[in-house]
């Protein structure tokens, strides 16, 4: 890989700086101890997990899946609901809502390539930034959370580092999108692989949702909001 194996670009957010930077080493420390398992490569709420732990372990409170009020009365969406993260750092609470994403690296006839997994990565994201908008302001700043975890068939391995550079530069493109990006990927000897297909490491993408976000009407063309 031309880009490093660990990387955190916490934008303006510099109190998250030590919880990704942890995220980061507590990624590393499940792989290489859990003999060939990864948190990655399993749901947003594992992940979530991950990052909540590395809160902790930076000194900060966290608490998943709690109860809370989200939407408004005025357009009959107000009523409970739950918040995927809590952080407090100092007095100040940050609230997450998160998504998964898998990203394919692999490239077959009647596959989509990485830009239009690029396209399906920022609808996951948006459909987090959704979810945090609905809830209440004055709880906390507002997050939507996009979690990644790119696969490639083992056959393809000899292309892994060139589809993870490429897929890491077109998000880049996009860094307009998002506020914040972090990655954790394992050497090239220590990759998890599941079904003969490899899952070599896990990105963050963070983005802070400042206006309440109208529930969105599902679309009718079918898979336009399945992630990548």
């Amino acid at each position: 890989m031309k880009h490093a194996k660990q990387y955190v670009d916490c934008g303006r957010f510099t109190e998250l700086r030590p919880i990704l930077k942890k995220w980061c080493s507590l990624n590393r420390l499940y792989m290489n101890n859990a003999e060939g398992d990864c948190p990655w490569w399993y749901n947003e709420r594992t992940s979530i997990g991950v990052l909540a732990a590395a809160a902790w372990k930076s000194g900060h409170l966290a608490l998943e899946e709690f109860s809370t009020l989200k939407g408004r009365k005025k357009d009959a969406t107000h009523g409970p609901g739950r918040c995927d993260l809590k952080i407090r750092v100092g007095s100040e609470d940050f609230l997450f809502e998160a998504k998964q994403s898998w990203p394919r690296l692999s490239k077959k006839p009647g596959e989509a390539d990485i830009k239009e997994s690029r396209r399906k990565i920022l609808n996951s994201l948006q459909r987090a930034c959704l979810a945090a908008g609905r809830l209440k302001s004055r709880e906390g700043r507002r997050f939507g959370v996009c979690f990644l975890a790119p696969r490639i068939s083992e056959v393809e391995i000899d292309n892994l580092d060139k589809r993870v550079d490429s897929l890491i530069d077109l998000l880049m493109e996009k860094r307009r999108m998002y506020h914040s990006i972090s990655w954790f990927f394992a050497n090239r000897g220590n990759r998890p692989n599941d079904k003969h297909r490899i899952y070599p490491g896990v990105l963050l993408l963070i983005k802070e949702v400042h206006k309440y976000q109208p529930r969105k009407k599902r679309s009718s063309r079918k898979g336009s909001l399945r992630d990548a």
